[in-house]
Protein backbone atom coordinates (compact mmCIF):
# COMPACT_ATOMS: atom_id res chain seq x y z
CA UNK A 1 0.00 0.00 0.00
CA UNK A 2 1.34 3.37 -0.94
CA UNK A 3 -1.18 5.96 0.21
CA UNK A 4 -1.78 7.03 3.79
CA UNK A 5 -5.55 6.84 3.22
CA UNK A 6 -5.30 3.15 2.24
CA UNK A 7 -3.22 2.48 5.36
CA UNK A 8 -5.76 4.37 7.51
CA UNK A 9 -8.63 2.33 6.09
CA UNK A 10 -6.64 -0.87 6.69
CA UNK A 11 -5.83 0.08 10.30
CA UNK A 12 -9.39 1.13 11.10
CA UNK A 13 -10.83 -2.09 9.68
CA UNK A 14 -8.25 -4.48 11.11
CA UNK A 15 -7.86 -2.94 14.55
CA UNK A 16 -11.31 -1.54 15.31
CA UNK A 17 -12.59 -2.14 18.79
CA UNK A 18 -12.39 -0.82 22.29
CA UNK A 19 -9.60 1.06 23.99
CA UNK A 20 -6.69 -1.13 25.01
CA UNK A 21 -5.70 -0.88 28.67
CA UNK A 22 -2.51 -2.63 29.71
CA UNK A 23 -0.68 -2.16 32.95
CA UNK A 24 2.38 -3.47 31.07
CA UNK A 25 2.28 -0.40 28.81
CA UNK A 26 2.15 1.97 31.73
CA UNK A 27 4.80 0.07 33.71
CA UNK A 28 7.19 0.20 30.74
CA UNK A 29 6.51 3.88 30.13
CA UNK A 30 7.03 4.76 33.79
CA UNK A 31 10.33 2.86 33.79
CA UNK A 32 11.41 4.68 30.60
CA UNK A 33 10.43 8.11 31.98
CA UNK A 34 12.18 7.43 35.30
CA UNK A 35 15.42 6.51 33.54
CA UNK A 36 15.34 9.03 30.67
CA UNK A 37 13.21 11.98 31.82
CA UNK A 38 13.47 12.31 35.60
CA UNK A 39 12.41 15.99 35.48
CA UNK A 40 10.27 18.16 33.24
CA UNK A 41 6.79 17.96 31.84
CA UNK A 42 5.27 14.91 30.13
CA UNK A 43 2.48 15.24 27.59
CA UNK A 44 0.02 12.36 27.54
CA UNK A 45 -3.47 11.93 26.06
CA UNK A 46 -6.96 10.69 26.83
CA UNK A 47 -7.49 7.68 24.58
CA UNK A 48 -10.00 7.49 21.77
CA UNK A 49 -11.40 4.10 20.74
CA UNK A 50 -8.67 1.84 19.36
CA UNK A 51 -5.91 3.73 21.19
CA UNK A 52 -3.96 2.40 24.13
CA UNK A 53 -5.48 3.80 27.32
CA UNK A 54 -2.77 5.27 29.57
CA UNK A 55 -5.22 6.49 32.23
CA UNK A 56 -3.43 4.68 35.06
CA UNK A 57 -0.28 6.72 34.35
CA UNK A 58 -1.71 9.33 36.74
CA UNK A 59 -1.26 6.81 39.59
CA UNK A 60 2.45 6.25 38.89
CA UNK A 61 3.80 9.61 37.72
CA UNK A 62 3.77 12.84 39.71
CA UNK A 63 0.52 14.49 38.50
CA UNK A 64 2.27 17.87 38.56
CA UNK A 65 4.42 16.65 35.65
CA UNK A 66 1.54 15.44 33.46
CA UNK A 67 0.05 17.56 30.68
CA UNK A 68 -2.68 17.13 28.09
CA UNK A 69 -3.13 18.71 24.69
CA UNK A 70 -6.09 20.78 23.61
CA UNK A 71 -7.40 20.98 20.06
CA UNK A 72 -8.50 24.59 19.59
CA UNK A 73 -11.69 25.19 17.62
CA UNK A 74 -10.33 27.78 15.18
CA UNK A 75 -6.57 27.20 15.15
CA UNK A 76 -4.82 24.10 13.80
CA UNK A 77 -2.18 24.11 16.57
CA UNK A 78 -2.46 21.96 19.68
CA UNK A 79 -1.87 23.73 22.96
CA UNK A 80 -0.45 22.06 26.08
CA UNK A 81 -1.89 22.38 29.58
CA UNK A 82 -0.96 20.97 32.97
CA UNK A 83 -3.35 18.20 33.90
CA UNK A 84 -3.56 19.26 37.58
CA UNK A 85 -4.42 22.86 36.74
CA UNK A 86 -6.98 22.12 34.03
CA UNK A 87 -10.70 21.82 33.95
CA UNK A 88 -11.56 19.14 31.40
CA UNK A 89 -14.26 19.02 28.74
CA UNK A 90 -15.30 16.36 26.24
CA UNK A 91 -14.01 16.92 22.71
CA UNK A 92 -16.42 16.22 19.83
CA UNK A 93 -14.48 12.97 19.14
CA UNK A 94 -15.10 11.72 22.68
CA UNK A 95 -11.79 12.24 24.49
CA UNK A 96 -11.29 14.63 27.39
CA UNK A 97 -9.21 17.77 26.92
CA UNK A 98 -8.44 20.93 28.90
CA UNK A 99 -10.85 23.83 28.48
CA UNK A 100 -9.73 26.93 26.61
CA UNK A 101 -9.36 28.81 29.91
CA UNK A 102 -6.90 26.24 31.37
CA UNK A 103 -3.39 27.71 31.79
CA UNK A 104 -1.06 26.88 28.91
CA UNK A 105 2.56 25.78 29.26
CA UNK A 106 5.52 26.53 27.01
CA UNK A 107 6.53 23.86 24.49
CA UNK A 108 10.12 24.25 25.70
CA UNK A 109 9.15 22.82 29.12
CA UNK A 110 8.13 19.47 27.59
CA UNK A 111 10.69 16.64 27.97
CA UNK A 112 8.54 13.76 26.67
CA UNK A 113 5.40 13.32 24.60
CA UNK A 114 3.34 10.11 24.56
CA UNK A 115 1.75 10.00 21.11
CA UNK A 116 -1.19 7.82 20.06
CA UNK A 117 -1.62 6.70 16.47
CA UNK A 118 -3.53 4.39 14.18
CA UNK A 119 -0.35 2.68 13.02
CA UNK A 120 3.42 3.00 13.42
CA UNK A 121 6.33 1.45 11.58
CA UNK A 122 9.66 0.27 12.98
CA UNK A 123 11.31 3.53 11.89
CA UNK A 124 9.01 5.71 14.00
CA UNK A 125 6.73 6.87 11.22
CA UNK A 126 3.28 7.53 12.62
CA UNK A 127 -0.03 7.30 10.87
CA UNK A 128 -2.57 9.46 12.65
CA UNK A 129 -6.09 10.47 11.76
CA UNK A 130 -4.91 12.80 8.99
CA UNK A 131 -5.41 16.26 10.44
CA UNK A 132 -1.72 17.00 11.14
CA UNK A 133 -2.26 18.29 14.70
CA UNK A 134 0.46 16.16 16.25
CA UNK A 135 2.98 16.79 13.44
CA UNK A 136 2.61 20.56 13.84
CA UNK A 137 2.92 20.24 17.63
CA UNK A 138 5.89 17.84 17.59
CA UNK A 139 7.79 20.02 15.11
CA UNK A 140 7.74 22.87 17.68
CA UNK A 141 9.51 20.86 20.41
CA UNK A 142 13.17 20.84 21.42
CA UNK A 143 15.30 18.31 19.56
CA UNK A 144 16.07 16.59 22.86
CA UNK A 145 12.39 15.89 23.60
CA UNK A 146 11.57 12.18 23.71
CA UNK A 147 8.69 11.42 21.34
CA UNK A 148 7.18 8.06 22.22
CA UNK A 149 4.67 6.44 19.88
CA UNK A 150 2.21 4.27 21.80
CA UNK A 151 1.18 1.21 19.82
CA UNK A 152 -0.36 -2.20 20.25
CA UNK A 153 2.25 -4.86 19.49
CA UNK A 154 0.33 -6.02 16.46
CA UNK A 155 0.04 -2.55 14.95
CA UNK A 156 3.55 -2.18 13.63
CA UNK A 157 3.84 -1.89 9.87
CA UNK A 158 7.06 -2.73 8.07
CA UNK A 159 7.27 0.71 6.37
CA UNK A 160 4.62 3.42 6.16
CA UNK A 161 4.54 6.23 3.60
CA UNK A 162 5.75 9.55 4.97
CA UNK A 163 5.86 13.15 3.90
CA UNK A 164 8.36 15.90 4.56
CA UNK A 165 6.26 17.41 7.37
CA UNK A 166 5.86 14.10 9.27
CA UNK A 167 7.72 14.00 12.58
CA UNK A 168 9.34 10.66 13.46
CA UNK A 169 9.00 9.13 16.89
CA UNK A 170 12.25 8.69 18.82
CA UNK A 171 10.84 5.64 20.63
CA UNK A 172 7.97 3.17 20.43
CA UNK A 173 6.13 1.79 23.44
CA UNK A 174 4.41 -1.58 23.30
CA UNK A 175 3.38 -3.97 26.06
CA UNK A 176 7.00 -5.19 25.90
CA UNK A 177 8.41 -1.83 26.97
CA UNK A 178 9.85 1.28 25.32
CA UNK A 179 12.53 0.93 22.67
CA UNK A 180 14.32 3.40 20.40
CA UNK A 181 13.20 3.30 16.77
CA UNK A 182 15.40 1.93 13.98
CA UNK A 183 17.16 4.38 11.71
CA UNK A 184 15.30 4.70 8.43
CA UNK A 185 17.33 3.29 5.52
Amino acid sequence: MESKELWRAYAREKFSGEKVAHSQFVDGIVEFLTENCPRGLIVSYDAMNDEVDLGSLIDQVDPARLCLTRTPEADMHLTVHRFEQSTLERHKYGFMQPTASSPQIRDSDVVAVLVPGLLFDQFGTRLGHGQGYYDRFLSRLNQSTKIVGITKDIVLAEKLPSERHDVQMTHLATSNGVKPVHACP
